[in-house]
């Protein structure tokens, strides 16, 4: 069900027009289903401060590529997405906030993982973010204080040119 709410058609109106009644609905359906129970952990999973990845990579499977915790991450990239985008839809600028604050430790558990398939999740993942901001900084009218929490998140965010990895 999730794929087929992808939250990216949402991000690709252009930025004066609304998402159809359609896509409004599809997506509050799918938020009320799973968003609402989802969302929570991923909060609490945020905040917990954990920094170094947790994942179990069982390297000695030679032929692994994308193991099934790196999808998930994805998925729930994605889930933290649509939370920011029904945020703007619902005028609620802090919980769009929130919902981008907790994208940041989700993409950051990938950071450190000496892995290319995680090396690749963690660079796919960030442009999600960065949906998630252009979106609701057009869309919302945020507070200093909301504003200097994502300045934060982005300050503390290590760069690409950082990273060393082999795409």
């Amino acid at each position: 069900f999730f794929e087929s709410i992808s939250p990216q058609p949402y991000l690709n109106n252009p930025a004066s027009e609304s998402i159809s009644p359609t896509q409004a609905q599809t997506a509050q359906t799918y938020w009320d289903t799973v968003g609402k129970e989802v969302a929570p952990m991923l909060h609490a999973a945020a905040e917990s401060g954990l920094t170094r990845s947790r994942y179990p990579i069982d390297l000695s499977q030679i032929e692994i590529k994308n193991p099934p915790h790196l999808d998930e991450l994805g998925r729930l990239a994605n889930l933290l997405l649509l939370e920011a985008l029904m945020a703007c839809m619902n005028d609620c600028p802090h919980d769009a906030t929130e919902a981008i604050r907790a994208m940041f430790p989700l993409a950051s558990s990938l950071e450190s993982e000496p892995f290319l398939p995680s090396k690749r999740q963690y660079i796919q993942i960030l442009p999600v973010i960065v949906d998630a901001l252009q979106h609701s900084l057009h869309h919302l009218s945020m507070d200093d204080s909301d504003l200097a929490a994502l300045d934060n998140c982005l300050a503390s965010t290590p760069s690409l040119e950082n990273q060393e990895i082999l795409l």
